[in-house]
């Protein structure tokens, strides 16, 4: 990193920024070790009229947060909202927290992937940086599965500019999100039906692509090279 690529970063309000995320961190890392619907439910509720806007917050957190687990919300936002409306919050809070990684890695590179994820999202973060184009990052964020997380934040480090993450990413996590909503909804409410089958199978598939693609992608990229 350049000199004044540093004396940026440490200005007294990205210290404050970083001092509050971390301190964001550490409370949902507390948090996250009692975590349950049960736990979870009361606390939504408790704001009343703007617990639609307390569900959808705290879902974008939980992907700015790695180590919560979005599921156990998304699980509530259906007790609390039902099937439909809980779609809907689920994925305005998804949409907005991938969002703010985005912005969060254009404004301070790769120290805050660190921070945000560890070393080991580092490794995922530069293995989807090497193919990262605007034509794969349209592809894997239509797919969605395991790269979805890393996707965003290796887009926060290329070229790729806000309104086109913002606009691929808007329409690209529509198929994700409703696929795997309903994977999560049909395993916790209708565990032994034909459309758990279905959609488990269906979700497995898009999971083995949405591997497979970046695996692909960097294949041809080295065969295009040589």
């Amino acid at each position: 990193m350049q000199k004044s690529s540093i004396k940026d970063l440490l200005t007294k309000k990205n210290i404050l920024l970083l001092i509050g995320l971390l301190l964001l961190v550490l409370f949902f890392y507390l948090l996250e070790r009692h975590i349950t619907v049960e736990f979870i439910k009361p606390i939504i509720l408790s704001f009343g009229i703007f617990t639609p806007i307390a569900f959808i917050s705290l879902t974008a957190l939980t992907t700015v947060v790695a180590f919560v687990a979005a599921p156990t919300f998304w699980v509530a936002g259906m007790w609390i909202f039902g099937e439909k409306w809980g779609l809907i919050y689920v994925y305005i809070g998804n949409y907005l927290g991938h969002i703010i990684n985005f912005l969060l890695v254009r404004r301070w590179g790769e120290p805050i992937i660190r921070k945000i994820g560890g070393d080991k999202t580092i490794k995922k973060t530069k293995a989807l940086l090497k193919i990262l184009n605007l034509k794969n990052f349209t592809i894997i964020r239509f797919l969605g599965g395991p790269p979805t997380d890393p996707l965003s934040l290796a887009a926060g480090l290329t070229k790729i500019t806000i309104p086109q993450y913002v606009i691929i990413s808007l329409f690209g996590f529509i198929p994700n999100t409703i696929l795997t909503y309903y994977f999560i909804y049909f395993l916790t409410f209708e565990r032994y039906t034909l459309m758990t089958v279905v959609v488990t199978s269906i979700t497995i598939v898009d999971y083995a692509a949405s591997i497979l693609y970046p695996l692909y992608a960097f294949h041809k990229m080295k065969k295009d090279v040589n």
